[in-house]
């Protein structure tokens, strides 16, 4: 194929208007409007009319090349999949609409020829391209937030925009739904076009859609846990969510659909000792770390595929006071557990090919911590290179931002905002 690329990107220099023509096999223009940008975590769709531009019946037709695998791909479900066949010109049936799926970047001037569409007939050897390539940039429309669970009587989260900076808190406004219920949590998809919230009050969980402002929509909520409700995290891939139960000594798991939605939800089989708070996952989503109020130990345990936690391990540390949670930084590699009493967090390097905690360290956050004594479930994001942890304060009613710098915090800064009522739940969008 490689002796046939010269030839190739000549035969795209070629348009077809002749009722039959054998310069190029077939002719593929775009059936609608192509699109040009699309936001991260989105699916577009661009469309091209394949069409046959020989006078005899052609099988097994191929999309050999894609524009910039793998942000694109075939939609196999409709009109032209990666194997189609074609009429004569002419006839009925002489050609079908491609549909291309979306997912990132699209680069109309890459070198590489390998990175355009290119259809060919069987064997690969007589092909053709379009003059029309797809050119697609990614834009982020949807301004960075930030979103603070209330653990009170108000029942609503702060839903607050970032300085133009992406780390400073900004304004915040309140938000209610019927469905909450003293929120401890607040975490978001990847795509980041859907909230959950752990409910202190009545052990539920609520989920709501995110607009394209950042703001949210009606919520639904399930009956997640029985039993005193600390904590919820999404693993790595957001399939699987997780909240700690204080009082039963378990963790619970609800599988989390293609659509955002919460299926039913199980109990993980180890027993804890009172978990608490958030539960932090590894960057290769293989190790979870539970606080233990109970004990004073973090458990680290493996992850299936299927969601379950097996093989787990306690380990404490002279650190450690009174566990409300766990945070993770994985770019650094470091893990977080806030304690009280002290209003302290305990930063602990992690070994990194096992995942064991090596040593740890403990920070005041210069005297901005302040916790109210059930959870805090923090947020770290990494910009530029630069990692920040954003830490709850229920006990005063803010929360400290802090540099990571060499695997301790730097001198941390405090954020307040009147619609912030024992917030003990941050979270960023991505």
């Amino acid at each position: 194929m490689q002796r046939n690329i010269s030839k190739i990107l000549y035969l795209l220099s070629f348009t077809c208007f002749t009722p039959i023509c054998y310069a190029l096999p077939f002719n593929i223009v775009p059936a609608a409007t192509l699109p040009t940008t699309i936001s991260p975590g989105q699916t577009i769709y661009a469309y091209y009319t394949v069409t046959n531009n020989t006078g005899s019946q052609r099988n097994n037709n191929h999309v050999t090349y894609l524009p910039s695998p793998p942000n694109v791909t075939v939609d196999e479900t409709t009109g032209c999949t990666s194997y189609f066949n074609l009429a004569p010109y002419g006839h009925a049936g002489d050609s079908c609409v491609l549909k291309l799926a979306v997912t990132g970047p699209v680069n109309a001037s890459d070198p590489d020829p390998h990175h355009h569409l290119l259809v060919c007939f069987p064997g690969d050897t007589t092909c053709a391209g379009t003059q029309y390539p797809l050119n697609v940039t990614v834009v982020n429309t949807v301004k960075k937030m930030a979103y603070v669970a209330n653990n009170s009587g108000a029942n609503t989260i702060s839903i607050c925009s970032m300085a133009s900076d992406d780390i400073n808190i900004d304004s915040c406004n309140s938000f209610s739904d019927p469905t909450f219920n003293s929120p401890i949590a607040v975490v978001l998809n990847k795509k980041n076009t859907m909230a959950y919230i752990a409910n202190a009050g009545n052990n539920t969980i609520s989920f709501c859609p995110i607009n394209s402002g950042g703001t949210l929509g009606s919520c639904q909520a399930i009956v997640a846990s029985n039993t005193t409700f600390t904590g919820l995290t999404l693993n790595n891939d957001d399939t699987y969510i997780y909240y700690t139960k204080y009082n039963s000594a378990s963790v619970g798991t609800c599988p989390v659909d293609v659509n955002g939605n919460l299926g039913t939800c199980f109990n993980q089989s180890p027993s804890f000792a009172n978990p608490n708070g958030q539960i932090a996952f590894n960057a290769a989503g293989t190790l979870a770390y539970v606080a233990q109020f109970g004990n004073g130990e973090v458990a680290i345990c493996s992850v299936n595929t299927n969601g379950q936690f097996s093989s787990c391990n306690s380990t404490g540390d002279p650190t450690f006071t009174g566990l409300l949670g766990v945070g993770i930084d994985t770019t650094n590699n470091l893990l977080f557990l806030p304690n009280d009493p002290g209003n302290n967090i305990s930063i602990c390097s992690l070994d990194s090919i096992t995942g064991s905690i090596v040593t740890c360290t403990t920070s005041t956050g210069n005297g901005t911590f302040s916790f109210d004594g059930t959870a805090t479930n923090m947020f770290v994001q990494n910009l530029n290179n630069v990692s920040y942890a954003y830490v709850p304060n229920g006990g005063n009613a803010t929360v400290s931002i802090c540099p990571i710098q060499g695997g301790i915090f730097g001198t941390c800064s405090v954020s307040t905002s009147s619609t912030f009522q024992n917030p003990d739940g941050i979270s960023l969008s991505k």
